[in-house]
């Protein structure tokens, strides 16, 4: 699994974990809000 982060400096930056994430077994929310730089997403969501 890898994700991008908006870290400052000479990017993108990439993290790897080193071994397997546990399963999802209920309700997860990630919550962005507190990132600097966020700005609310007027865009409708795709529907599914």
């Amino acid at each position: 699994m890898v994700g991008l982060f908006d870290i400052p400096g000479t990017g993108p930056h990439v993290t790897s974990v080193a071994s397997p994430l546990p399963r999802i077994t209920s309700l997860v929310t990630i919550d962005g809000t507190t990132q600097s730089g966020w700005v609310a997403n007027s865009a409708r969501a795709a529907a599914s």
